[in-house]
């Protein structure tokens, strides 16, 4: 046992951090006087290099014994982040002559941090704990049958980074240029946890952070330089020379790749912080090693790569924890559901102290490239580097990252985009070389890697995406699933909601589609919906991605989109979130508490995922197409709850929309199926919002906008037939009013108006868009000139009406009371001023000027096309999405004790060299995408059931509007246009010669303007419903200013 013993100037010990008041466990003692010896133990292999003081006795679990030292602040002061220390800390002296076996001590570290040595002391020795504490790692037994910290050798131990541990530097967080507290200061330390790596000769965990020295190797790594390789242990005498027993044939030439690494290490010495060039070997660096599994899962922790922890260690001078050097790998062989049962957990919970997180945000993508999950991840970053350095949140601070977990998931190993993997291995959450689809008998249904990254994206741009890491990066716990089967999104929300939401408890739960970025705020805004506890879902503005210098407004696609996103949320969300239930939340980007969604929601939502399996059923199957619909209504008609749904202007994400044809069709098939079904689904069981826990006034506002919903649903569904009938009224009446080129006009549009509908349906229902993008890229300019015609003959209706008022032809009062003209004004007046205005009002109008004037034209388009596609389409379930084989991974099967070998890359040569691997990917141009998969056929019995149903579906639509078209124009043939030739000019009520009835019936003006006063009074309940939201909004924020 050695002795250490306090020097002289022991008051110098004593350390005051600038952010925490009166430390109770430092005080103005003179340790001079104490005189006191305190012995240094040593923990199989654990050592202790600050033992604590036997004299003093603390709790026994690591929860007690930290404190937090952050006084009660009055409300008129600012609030600054609350940081633990230890209770009971002794005052040690760091001087370089009573550490013999310590080298270059920093003088400027020279006194004891209690701040360092909860959080750096641990990460050079954790398996160190102060006498009388007995902490998880102390109560193991054996340890070749634990994981470790950072196991040591007994003699001659040294750690590759930052090993003395004296040589911390202190961060600054005093300003001493007058600039903020929080601007200044990110907590960028991270926490050890108990690491599983493999096996060595003894049975113990090797920790590739630790050297060993034999008589033939005795070369030092300093801080920042390449991990020591594993396999430099064969090569000499020393305790761990030999890491089980492995097949030589499978290894690289010893003393090869002995030299490679030596000469490697040399230059990097020398080097003026320049990385050497990598003699990489011919062969694989991968080695037989023997692993154990944990409580019978197959869970690694591998070293990152030497280039990133070099850039890592270059950013703060503090020692670098096992959050930061290791990536997490488990194999789950279970489903979501049965994690936490299965052993199963993730690193906030093996942390010293277990992380809470109060925010959770899941990122789904599919095939997406770098770019678009570039770009999601960037928007990310930047709302947790706000979280950061938010001031008056009692939720938010410096160490603000530590509650947030970011969660990707990606939907197949076998489409996943490999520019996507080289990101995540870019930002240090991805390694390939030893994932397993077969663990003892049981398949890997998610791979899931973990690791916190100190790389943030700065920017995503066409040149790639740019990385980097200094002293303002914000740490990131990322956690990356990578599912071994393409199962739909919904699948995905199900390992997010089911699996890692079940463990990690957070109190919200951010959605997000990969190509969403949200706004530097965006997700912080959205988080703060959640104050009042009444709210168990939000949601944030979808905005179009315009480009740069919106230079994609040019597309007229695009800009149709950008208007019909822009009016969705001044009308739709606003008006809904006035009553408390937003029809959907877009799973685009949404959030919810997760204590709202517990239970029956998460039920009913995952409910579309067995469908397929129990039985055939039509209705719920596309009804589960929006299944955020589903969820919706769920969380606010929950049972003896009063969950609401609310709208957040302050919160806007941007995301790509389809900028060709037939990705627009197919986009809005789903969403039109889906939300049609859902639709019905709510209004069928509409009498569960008088069970739900809401008070009386709130089911009264639900049910009257229930009503509503009932209506727009009607009218939809009569979509394809009012348009019709609004086009031939008007068509007919201009030209019985004006004969001339009307009547051509007339006559032309109206056949060719039949043949595209008629064409539509056929391609529909045997085609896919793809194949027949001219097709409908013509019959889209179609119906985009006949609505010009449209607008042409109301404004020439309107003209000449004003002509008859300056001609004293009639008079102003005697035009209003005139049908046609009146109601043709009010539903003009109701489309076009009242989206103005409320634009305005919402103070957002510019959309008005850019995107309106497209979104008009391709109306028709939206109505006859889209609608057409998606109900001849109603069988198709899918998702766009295919299934494909991906390529085995191998199997593992362990032993009766649980070990097993396995080759695996695990030298810093490889780990390096497999980093690199995707540095270059992440670097190189642009491939064309490739198939690599066959395509999987649907089954027989399936496909003709849902056939079979389509077909129905179609003939009772067709039916139902065809009927209504017959008796309101009670036509029957070209008898119609011989009526309105002979028709005389002025005489547009009378019958034409020799026929009994008028060519525009009593029953066509009746109907023509029920839809113009339907429309109007649409239009004018949802301008009501935004003029509110922004009134309650506004003195909201008086309220809480």
């Amino acid at each position: 046992m050695s002795y250490r013993k306090y020097g002289p100037n022991g008051e110098q010990l004593r350390y005051r951090d600038p952010l925490v008041t009166n430390p109770p466990s430092i005080r103005d003692q003179d340790v001079e006087d104490e005189g006191e010896y305190i012995p240094m133990d040593t923990y199989s292999g654990f050592v202790n290099a600050f033992p604590a003081d036997p004299n003093l006795h603390v709790n026994t679990s690591y929860s007690d014994a930290f404190i937090s030292n952050t006084p009660a602040t009055p409300s008129d002061q600012q609030n600054v982040p609350s940081i633990n220390v230890i209770q009971h800390t002794p005052d040690i002296i760091g001087s370089s002559q009573l550490h013999p076996g310590q080298a270059d001590i920093n003088p400027g570290s020279e006194y004891f941090d209690d701040e360092e040595y909860y959080y750096g002391n641990l990460h050079g020795n954790p398996g160190g704990s102060s006498r009388g504490s007995n902490s998880s790692v102390d109560d193991v037994g054996d340890q070749s049958e634990r994981p470790i910290l950072q196991q040591t050798a007994k003699d001659n131990m040294s750690f590759v980074f930052n090993d003395d541990p004296m040589t911390m530097n202190v961060r600054k967080r005093d300003s001493e240029d007058g600039t903020d507290l929080e601007d200044g200061y990110i907590d960028q330390r991270g926490d050890d946890y108990q690491i599983n790596t493999f096996l060595g000769r003894n049975g113990e965990m090797v920790d590739p952070y630790t050297q060993r020295f034999s008589p033939l190797q005795s070369n030092y790594s300093s801080p920042g330089e390449e991990l020591l390789d594993v396999e430099e242990d064969l090569s000499g005498s020393g305790e761990h020379k030999d890491l089980g027993d492995y097949d030589e044939t499978k290894t690289l030439d010893k003393s090869t790749n002995f030299q490679t690494l030596s000469t490697a290490s040399s230059n990097n010495a020398s080097g003026d912080g320049e990385e050497p060039e990598r003699a990489l070997p011919k062969r694989s660096a991968t080695m037989m090693r023997k692993f154990k599994l944990w409580k019978g899962n197959f869970v690694f922790d591998s070293p990152i790569s030497a280039s990133l922890l070099r850039q890592y260690t270059s950013v703060s001078s503090e020692k670098v924890s096992n959050e930061f050097k290791f990536m997490r790998y488990q194999a789950v062989t279970c489903e979501p559901d049965q994690i936490e049962e299965n052993n199963f957990t993730v690193r906030q919970l093996n942390y010293i102290v277990p992380r809470e997180t109060e925010l959770m945000i899941v990122i789904t993508m599919y095939n997406e490239d770098h770019f678009l999950l570039g770009n999601t991840l960037k928007g990310v970053m930047d709302n947790i580097r706000h979280m950061v350095r938010e001031k008056k949140s009692s939720t938010w601070g410096a160490d603000a990252w530590k509650k947030i977990v970011v969660c990707v998931i990606s939907d197949g190993r076998a489409k996943v985009n490999e520019k996507a993997l080289a990101l995540m291995s870019a930002l240090g959450c991805f390694q390939d070389g030893f994932a397993k689809d077969e663990i003892n008998d049981k398949k890997v249904k998610m791979h899931v890697y973990e690791h916190t990254t100190m790389m943030n994206i700065t920017q995503v741009s066409d040149k790639g995406v740019q990385l980097e890491s200094n002293a303002n990066t914000v740490p990131v716990q990322l956690m990356f699933g990578l599912k071994e089967m393409n199962q739909q999104k919904i699948n995905s929300h199900r390992w997010a909601f089911e699996g890692f939401a079940e463990l990690l408890q957070p109190n919200v739960v951010t959605l997000l589609d990969a190509g969403t970025m949200p706004s530097k705020k965006a997700i912080y805004h959205l988080w703060r919906e959640f104050r009042n506890p009444q709210v168990g879902g939000a949601c944030g503005e979808i905005k179009a991605d315009l480009g740069k210098n919106y230079r994609k407004l040019l597309n007229p696609l695009v800009a149709s989109q950008n208007f019909e996103y822009k009016m969705s949320n001044i009308l739709d969300k606003t008006t809904e979130s006035d009553f408390g239930f937003i029809t959907v939340l877009p799973g685009a980007f949404s959030a919810y508490r997760y204590e709202a969604v517990k239970g029956v929601p998460l039920q009913k939502y995952f409910y579309g995922e067995k469908v397929d399996k129990k039985k055939f059923n039509f209705f719920s199957s596309n009804m589960y197409l929006a299944e955020d619909r589903i969820l919706c209504f769920e969380v606010v008609t929950k049972k003896g709850a009063n969950w609401i749904l609310k709208y957040c202007r302050s919160s806007s994400a941007s995301t790509d929309v389809p900028e060709r044809i037939p990705e627009f069709i197919l986009q809005r098939r789903r969403w039109l199926n889906g939300s049609f079904f859902a639709s019905v689904y709510s209004f069928v069981h509409f009498y569960r919002i008088w069970t739900s826990g809401h008070n009386i006034v709130r089911k009264l506002m639900l049910s009257i906008e229930f009503v509503y919903l009932f209506l727009n649903t009607i009218l939809s569904w009569f979509s394809l037939s009012s348009f019709f009938l609004v086009f031939r009224i008007l068509t007919m009446s201009i030209a019985l009013t004006y004969h001339s080129v009307f009547n051509i006009l007339c006559v032309v549009f109206h056949w060719l108006y039949g043949v595209c509908i008629v064409s539509t349906f056929i391609l529909s229902l045997g085609n896919k868009p793809k194949t027949t993008e001219w097709f409908y890229l013509a019959t889209c300019i179609f119906f985009a000139v006949l609505m010009a015609y449209m607008i042409f003959c109301s404004i020439w209706m309107s003209v000449k009406s004003f002509e008859n008022i300056l001609g004293q032809k009639v008079s102003f009062v005697g035009l209003l009371t005139e049908e046609a003209f009146r109601d043709l004004v009010i539903s003009l007046g109701s489309t076009v001023c009242l989206y103005a205005t409320s634009s305005i009002i919402y103070l957002q109008p510019w959309h008005m000027l850019t995107s309106f004037f497209q979104y008009i034209l391709l109306t028709p388009s939206y109505v006859n096309v889209l609608n057409i596609y998606a109900f001849c389409n109603v069988h198709d379930l899918s998702w766009g999405t295919k299934g494909f084989a991906a390529k085995p991974l191998g199997k593992i099967q362990a032993k009766e004790d649980g070990t097993f070998k396995m080759e695996i890359p695990i030298s810093s040569q490889e780990i390096q060299s497999n980093y690199d691997k995707y540095i270059n990917i992440l670097a190189r141009g642009s491939d064309e995408d490739e198939d690599g998969g066959r395509e999987i056929a649907d089954e027989e019995r399936k496909a003709s059931y849902y056939a079979k149903v389509r077909s129905l579906v179609i003939i009772i639509w067709l039916l139902t509007n065809f009927g209504v078209c017959a008796a309101v124009m009670e036509y029957g043939g070209i008898s119609d246009y011989l009526a309105m030739r002979n028709q005389p000019v002025t005489d547009t009520d009378n019958t034409a010669k020799g026929h009994e009835r008028p060519v525009i019936t009593e029953k066509a003006t009746i109907y023509f303007t029920i839809i113009l006063w339907i429309v109007a009074l649409s239009a004018a309940i949802r301008f009501i419903g935004c003029s509110l939201y922004m009134l309650t909004r506004f003195f909201r924020k008086l309220r809480f200013r």
